[in-house]
């Protein structure tokens, strides 16, 4: 007992001092047993265990109690600050959805506003006739958009990536559909376009911005095909120009330099041009599908790739392009 340890079994009682002395060690034995099993149900929380001290005197039996009493309140407490918290948390959580669906129902109107720019498939067919589009944003609402144009015997196409996703990507999207149109109506050389639509994207976005700081912008292809010259003439801010003819790959290299990005004047957009045949296939892309993510090793899709791509598609009738476009980046991004 000195050591901590129960004993097993009671001390035998001899009719004599000794079995006197007995009495009160088998007597003490049972206290601290009945103090050992209401110390465990006190630990495991049982705060109603029955408990009587060894006697008025017994200072341990009376802080047991005491102990006990002062976990229970503890226990009541600690309940209560659970239930407030819960209380608490099931109104933020309630706020927070309430926030979210505020947020969806605005992004989801964004999605109706930024799809009246875009053309149908009919209003498509109408400029050009042999063509398809593979448009898939990565979010609700994207900071990509293209464009169609016909002016006389002009068709102008273009494929437009602007700062930014979701949200921000969709404002800027809508800044650059409304310059483009602007100054479509004026021009159709595709470098005076990027000329003018950088200085127009500039006087909405620079207002009190230096432009040398100036982080929001535009990269594009930006192509005019005269039909009846069966002539192309291209102008890029960053983005290539592809053209396959007769299974080889034609690449015209963009400017390095995006829209918005410099001050008017101080550059100007370079203009190719590239005669046509009949059987090409022209390409106009956003970075959108070579830089997504997928594979084997997690890694970009890259333009080597999306160039043998390009081979193969050119094989294909145009009707069927958007639909391997589509199975390709799926099954890269499985």
């Amino acid at each position: 007992m000195g050591r901590g340890q129960q004993p097993d079994n009671k001390v035998p009682i001899t009719p004599d001092e000794i079995g006197d002395m007995a009495v009160a060690v088998n007597r003490l034995a049972d206290g601290l047993n009945k103090t050992r099993k209401f110390s465990e149900a006190v630990g495991s929380g049982d705060f109603n265990a029955p408990y009587e001290p060894l006697s008025d005197d017994d200072s341990l039996g009376h802080a047991l109690l005491s102990m006990r009493d002062d976990l229970a309140a503890t226990e009541i407490q600690l309940a209560q600050k659970v239930e407030d918290r819960t209380a608490e948390m099931s109104k933020q959580k309630k706020r927070a959805e309430d926030l979210y669906s505020d947020l969806r129902d605005s992004i989801n109107y964004a999605l109706r506003i930024q799809e009246s720019i875009l053309p149908t498939e009919k209003e498509v067919s109408e400029v050009f006739d042999n063509s398809a589009v593979f448009y898939r944003p990565r979010d609700i609402v994207s900071g990509d958009f293209y464009f169609f144009r016909s002016v006389g015997r002009v068709i102008l196409i273009a494929a437009v990536d602007c700062t930014g996703h979701e949200v921000p990507g969709a404002f800027m999207s809508l800044v650059g559909y409304n310059a483009l149109s602007h100054v479509t109506k004026v021009f159709t050389e595709p470098s005076k376009i990027l000329d003018r639509l950088n200085s127009a994207a500039l006087e909405v976005l620079s207002s009190e911005t230096s432009p040398d700081h100036l982080q929001d912008g535009m990269d594009l292809v930006m192509l005019a095909v005269d039909m009846e010259k069966m002539e192309l003439l291209y102008s890029g801010a960053n983005n290539p120009l592809y053209i396959v003819r007769e299974g080889e790959l034609h690449e015209m290299k963009a400017d390095k330099f995006a829209i918005a990005s410099f001050t008017p004047d101080s550059k100007s957009y370079t203009q190719q041009v590239y005669p046509l045949e009949q059987g090409d296939t022209i390409f106009a892309s956003t970075d959108g599908f070579v830089d997504q993510f997928g594979g084997p090793l997690g890694k970009k899709y890259m333009r080597r790739r999306f160039r043998e791509l390009l081979v193969r598609l050119a094989e294909l009738p145009i009707i069927k392009h958007k639909d391997e476009l589509a199975k390709e980046f799926d099954s890269w991004k499985a």
